[in-house]
């Protein structure tokens, strides 16, 4: 008897699937916000390079009276292709002939940004891009702390899946919440780039779920589940506009999970005492004909099956007890 089959013949979509999936519903609505948190907190704001100081205008030619501050940035900074400031060069000294009429800047000398950036805070206070100066040449970064988020969960897979098999669902579960809700709140603090993609890393790693339903409700509760994943990407806009600050933002969409380990600490222990069982494929490996047996605990079936054939312990799930 295949591990579907066994799941129906004990009651199919009980208690604990319906418990499971409605308690799943805030830590997934979470999960896409975190995993596209950084479309906000990584943000490029509109830019320029930082003006050195004015100095006595020579060279200036008939050039007389006080600077205003469009005079020295257009002195200052060279004009893109579209007349806008350039993003990443400007001029040694200013050069003021360029205020004259019809004066061109052909063959002038520019610089890189030595002195840092300006930059445009009108939708965001701060961004990492910001903090770090990830700009003018550095763009790529971004894409790097991002890329290393999806390592993290790529090997939180593999590690806590294997973890899952030897301690339990319910264990790495709560493990999870808590290192999600510190690594996330810690990134918020971080003084340095590479600290911040470390703790990406490992909060990308925590981001687990578990599914365990027999075959005929998948759709449902796959369904419902991909609601509250549109739902946490519609909260994410929502929290971006009201906090502007890349650290903030951070911090209050990562200490959400602290809820989700205290919650999944009670649950484990009240509401699903049996939650340390083993997933699916620990079924796997079983001989035709391998006994079972069932019996009601609390409203809830609990089948133990006995696989003879390269397990050392029998397999047990449980489902809602029928009259």
């Amino acid at each position: 008897m295949g591990f579907s089959e066994l799941l129906n013949s004990i009651g199919g979509l009980g208690t604990f699937q319906k418990v499971q999936t409605a308690l799943l519903l805030l830590p997934w609505a979470l999960l896409s916000s975190q995993n596209l948190l950084q479309n906000f907190t990584a943000a490029e704001p509109d830019h320029r390079c930082r003006l050195p100081p004015p100095d006595n205008r020579s060279g200036s030619g008939d050039l007389t009276g006080p600077v205003g501050a469009r005079d020295l940035l257009r002195a200052s900074v060279p004009l893109d292709a579209q007349g806008r400031p350039d993003r990443c060069l400007r001029y040694p000294r200013p050069q003021w002939q360029l205020l004259l009429p019809n004066a061109s800047a052909e063959g002038l000398v520019t610089e890189g940004c030595l002195q840092g950036w300006v930059y445009d805070r009108t939708v965001f206070l701060s961004t990492i891009v910001t903090e770090w100066d990830l700009v003018c040449g550095k763009e790529s970064m971004k894409s790097i702390a991002q890329s290393v988020y999806m390592a993290g969960l790529q090997v939180g897979a593999v590690v806590f899946g294997t973890l899952s098999d030897r301690f339990g669902r319910k264990t790495i579960m709560t493990w999870s919440a808590l290192q999600m809700s510190l690594t996330g709140v810690c990134a918020a603090f971080v003084p340095t780039y590479a600290s911040y993609c470390a703790l990406r890393f490992l909060s990308g790693m925590a981001l687990t779920d578990v599914e365990w339903t027999p075959t005929q409700s998948h759709t449902l509760v796959n369904t419902v589940t991909a609601y509250y994943f549109t739902v946490g990407q519609l909260i994410l806009p929502g929290a971006a506009y009201l906090i502007r600050d890349w650290r903030w933002l951070q911090f209050t969409l990562s200490v959400l999970f602290i809820v989700v380990f205290f919650y999944s600490r009670w649950v484990g222990g009240q509401i699903l005492p049996y939650s340390r069982l083993l997933p699916r494929w620990e079924s796997g490996g079983g001989e035709e004909g391998s006994s079972r047996f069932t019996y009601c605990v609390q409203n809830t079936v609990l089948s133990a099956w006995n696989v003879q054939f390269r397990r050392k312990h029998p397999l047990l799930v449980f489902g809602e007890c029928r009259k």
